[in-house]
């Protein structure tokens, strides 16, 4: 049988054959690119399924670092054009 599962928190000890894995990615802008010309900023998160939300109605999560544009434009193609610094 298949089951929806939080990959965020589940260890290897509980995965099962069938099991279907999720998680919540979130992106947070900064800034977008300005009259300046600074670089667009943002955020992204690692949060679990479903999300825990704050009590401004934000997904909690852990920042995700490594290799970040890469990983926002293949999860948010709106982003690619943002050009972040």
């Amino acid at each position: 049988m298949t089951h929806l599962i939080d990959a965020y928190t589940t260890r290897p000890a509980d995965l099962k054959s069938g099991d279907i894995m999720a998680v919540t990615v979130t992106l947070h802008i900064g800034h977008l690119r300005d009259a300046d010309d600074r670089p667009a900023t943002y955020r992204l998160y690692l949060c679990d399924w479903p999300p825990t939300i704050s009590e401004d109605g934000i997904p909690q999560g852990e920042r995700i670092y490594e290799a970040q544009v890469e990983v926002a434009g293949a999860l948010f193609p709106v982003v690619a054009g943002l050009k972040p610094g």
